[in-house]
């Protein structure tokens, strides 16, 4: 059998994909489940308190109807609606009210006359009876509000013959959390009660906002999914709603645990069985995979591709993957040789380029790159960045190639519009340079060769070792030697006098570790490459 016939056949892929897509389908089908389980109970409940208020409220009719009868009330009753200004007459009503309250055990006992406006109203609170100086509103019909709490209100009409004396209202407390599910109340759209959600009244209101009248509705608290029902609100009185709430992810959470724990006990017997099955391919193929990797590796060290023995399987595919892959690594080494010395040449040309463009500076880059190659080899900087270090200081000047001749050249003081000019060589150097990829080690020394140790360079104004080590070195070098060599506009310093501006600046203008290290090359004599450094930058100034 071919080795891609082998590998396509015990790939683990279908394994995982049939994994993971029976546990997606097992999860989704118990959501579905517990939200479709959630809203039958809700329905349930809500079925069950319809059924059982409408029980009570019937009961409660028939105590207020034998009430209703007694004569003593209703004879009161006509004198007051007699004369309604009449104190007598009102406190005896009160009275019949508080002896009802004793005998039918409500909380809340009010009369209302034929027009709907209350006459008389009493509270009891334990065993304590209150007559309100205002009546509780609305003191009919539905939930009334006394002291911050909320009673259920039922009434019945008080006759005598044809004739309709008022109504006689009682009610008990409604109490939220005999519902036995999380309750939101509202009032003309508004939520006036909750129980058992915890939640800001302002958050909750906007995310039932979209459920609107419907019955039932999704919604999301707090990043938890909800299902909410609209319960038994008819006897609540006009503008009343009442939609109860259920947590989906609280109710799913042990099924879905359930549900983990048998997956995860399929999943690996699946993974066993998949691993004794994988046992068998993979002792065709990886005796000649590991030779071909050991070989590989020997590439790692070598920073290049290490050509592989062409016979070192038998295996169709391998020996043509072994043969493409010496082909390749021949390539690319004729490609990188081919690519250094033409690199090389490169930078050696740009560097002239710019050097040629003034007597004054011929030869600068040059003498610039080989002093800060030695303060990094004094600073025991490591290799690889002593070579970017040298190459940087190379190009630190070509962004010089942007500007005017007249500038560069010009013998006077420069004006500060010329300066200006003259202080974006750096940030053109790195324009011109980051667009190629194999530049990109040396553009800090090109960009931020200027920067001082205390920010007050150019062009960003870093601050001490924000500035990188190879701007900080080239710095230096750049400085000794644009001061001892001529200029247009003056002669080149003494060595004496370029030292002492380098030290006064130590700490400010340049990095003070920098210049220690710099002035111990000049007054040794330890370091012989030192030494013809500092006789080329003297040859610089005659």
């Amino acid at each position: 059998m071919r080795f891609a016939t082998r590998a396509f056949a015990f790939c683990f892929i279908p394994f995982a994909l049939v994994l993971g897509i029976s546990f997606w389908s097992l999860q989704s089908t118990a959501r579905k489940s517990v939200r479709d389980e959630l809203r039958s109970r809700m329905r349930d409940k809500q079925i069950s308190t319809a059924r059982m208020l409408a029980k009570n409220e019937l009961q409660v009719r028939r105590v207020l109807r034998f009430a209703s009868e007694n004569t003593r009330l209703k004879a009161d009753l006509r004198l007051l609606n007699a004369e309604p200004a009449s104190e007598d007459a009102h406190r005896a009503v009160e009275d019949r009210l508080q002896e009802l309250s004793g005998q039918i055990g409500f909380r809340l006992l009010s009369i209302v006359n034929p027009k709907g406006v209350p006459i008389a109203w009493v509270v009891r609170e334990g065993t304590r009876l209150e007559v309100p100086e205002a009546a509780p509103a609305p003191a009919f019909q539905g939930l009334s509000e006394y002291r911050g709490q909320l009673y259920q209100l039922v009434s019945v009409p008080i006759g005598q013959g044809d004739e309709n004396l008022g109504y006689l209202s009682v009610g008990d407390r409604f109490d939220l959390a005999e519902f036995g599910v999380s309750v939101a109340l509202f009032k003309d759209g508004k939520i006036v009660r909750t129980d058992h959600i915890r939640a800001p009244v302002q958050q909750l209101a906007a995310a039932l906002a979209p459920c609107g009248v419907s019955p039932e509705c999704d919604l999301r608290i707090n990043g938890a999914a909800y299902v909410s029902i609209r319960l038994q609100d008819a006897a609540l009185g006009e503008g009343y709603v009442l939609r109860g709430l259920q947590n989906v992810d609280a109710a799913e959470a042990p099924v879905q645990g359930v549900l983990r724990s048998v997956f995860l006990t399929a999943s690996l017997g699946a993974l066993l069985a998949a691993l004794m099955a994988s046992v068998g391919a993979s002792r065709s193929m990886l005796q000649p995979l590991s030779h071909v990797v050991s070989h590989m590796r020997k590439s790692e060290g070598a920073e290049l591709l290490v050509e592989l023995p062409a016979d070192c399987s038998r295996i169709i595919e391998i020996r043509d993957l072994i043969s493409s892959f010496n082909r390749v690594a021949s390539s690319i080494r004729d490609a990188r040789d081919g690519l250094q010395v033409a690199y090389v040449e490169f930078v050696g040309s740009l560097a002239h380029a710019l050097d040629a463009r003034d007597r004054y500076t011929a030869g600068h880059s040059q003498r610039v790159s080989q002093l800060a190659t030695a303060i990094a080899r004094a600073m025991d900087v490591p290799a690889g960045e002593q070579d970017a270090i040298r190459i940087g200081a190379l190009l630190h000047d070509i962004g010089k190639i942007g500007i005017p001749d007249r500038i560069l050249q010009k013998a006077e003081v420069l004006s500060d519009g010329e300066f200006a000019l003259i202080k974006q060589h750096p940030t053109i150097g790195c324009r011109i340079l980051e667009g190629v990829q194999g530049l990109s080690p040396y553009l800090p020394a090109v960009e931020l060769h200027h920067e001082n140790w205390n920010g007050s360079g150019y062009p960003y104004g870093l601050h001490g070792k924000a500035v990188p080590l190879a701007a900080r070195i080239v710095h230096v070098a750049d400085a000794w030697d644009a001061m001892t060599s001529d200029r247009p506009y003056r002669r080149g310093f003494t060595h004496a006098r370029a030292l002492g501006i380098i030290q006064v600046n130590a700490g400010t203008q340049f990095d003070p570790e920098i210049v220690e290290v710099f002035l111990r090359l000049i007054q040794s004599d330890v370091s012989n490459e030192a030494e013809s450094m500092f006789r080329l930058s003297a040859a610089g100034q005659k």
